[in-house]
């Protein structure tokens, strides 16, 4: 599905980048986990999970938003640079 390729492929739309599939894994680990603590009749309190998982993404997206501003333009387009 073109949309699962869109978040967790890079830039280069060529290959998996490593912290988009690692916010993605911890994102339904997350969602998971609440769920089975839920099932065994724990108590859910939304503001603690909204803001943990809030945190989680905005952590995830600054740095996925930082490598991406660092690396060179050629490799974004796929290319092969040389040194």
């Amino acid at each position: 599905m073109k949309i699962w390729r869109d978040i967790l492929f890079g830039p280069s739309n060529t290959h998996y980048d490593v912290g988009r599939v690692s916010l993605a894994a911890s994102i339904f680990a997350t969602i998971g986990y609440q769920g089975w603590a839920i099932h065994l009749g724990q108590t859910f309190d939304p503001i603690a999970f909204s803001g943990g998982l809030g945190a989680l993404i905005g952590a995830a997206g600054l740095g996925i938003a930082a490598k991406d501003k660092a690396r060179p333009q050629a490799l974004l387009e796929g290319e092969c640079v040389a040194d």
